[in-house]
């Protein structure tokens, strides 16, 4: 009788060992697009970053050129030595124009990114409003539901 209740545990055992590891490897394909899709954002969020730096760099170096003609031409001024003032305003004004430009172009962006924010707050909202089912112990409802939980937040 102890072997056989030995050999039933043991069985068991094995089985429920055999189920754990079968459990672990359909899980880690499903951990490795995850790491993947939060390396792709990271990457897209670099970038955009990036973009934004020489946005930010191009309007800055636009200012201190305007800055550094502005000062020249008032010792220009100054002194009596104001040549070609046209050519000079043209070109100040079309430095004024191309910096203009990117401000809206940059309060666009601001004013689309505000937005999705909102979008994502309000989805945010009515998933967190969103009544919970009666929720299934098994691990697998629960990485459906964080898998399903992730795809909201990643098409967000």
């Amino acid at each position: 009788m102890l072997a056989w209740s030995t050999e039933t545990k043991r069985r068991a055992d094995d089985a429920a060992t055999s189920a754990k590891k079968r459990a672990e490897d359909a899980e880690q394909p499903r951990l490795l697009a995850i790491e993947q899709q939060r390396q792709r954002d990271e990457a897209t969020a670099k970038a955009a970053d990036e973009e934004r730096v020489q946005r930010r760099e191009k309007i800055f170096s636009g200012e201190h050129t305007l800055l550094t003609m502005a000062a020249d031409w008032r010792v220009e001024a100054e002194n009596g030595k104001m040549e070609d003032s046209e050519n000079k305003i043209a070109l100040l004004l079309s430095h004024l124009t191309d910096l203009l430009a990117t401000c809206i172009t940059q309060q666009e962006d601001i004013h689309s990114l505000d937005d999705a924010l909102s979008q994502v707050h309000g989805r945010l909202r009515q998933l967190e409003q969103r009544p919970v089912a009666a929720p299934d112990a098994s691990s697998s409802n629960t990485s459906d539901r964080l898998e399903a939980l992730e795809m909201d937040v990643g098409s967000l």
